[in-house]
């Protein structure tokens, strides 16, 4: 299987675990189908340009100004989601997400 194939079947895969994910939120917190397509829009456009970001970078150096740059990215869609969800679905939210982000860190600390 070609690289690029892999690359595409694991972002189907992210894409269904997030639709999941949100599908519950909506069914906890009340999230609207707009709302949660919205929501993961925000979320893919910000892990299809961290992939991007990370990808590009060749050094240690590139790779230090990467995590900088994909800390303020992260920021940045947090702060879109919040927007979007009122407080007490933010919270929801926040809940059923923390997982992966704990996840995620995880893996980078390997």
């Amino acid at each position: 299987m070609a690289e690029h194939e892999a690359h595409e079947q694991r972002r189907e895969r992210w894409i269904a675990r997030r639709e999941a994910r949100l599908s519950e939120l909506g069914e906890q917190a009340g999230v609207s189908a707009d709302q949660q397509s919205a929501v993961l829009a925000i979320m893919l456009a910000n892990r299809d340009q961290i992939a991007d970001i990370f990808q590009e970078a060749e050094t240690a150096e590139a790779f230090n100004e990467a995590r900088a740059k994909v800390t303020e990215l992260r920021e940045q869609a947090e702060g879109q989601i919040r927007g979007l969800l009122s407080p007490e679905q933010y919270e929801v939210y926040r809940t059923r997400f923390a997982d992966d982000e704990r996840w995620s860190r995880a893996a980078r600390a390997r």
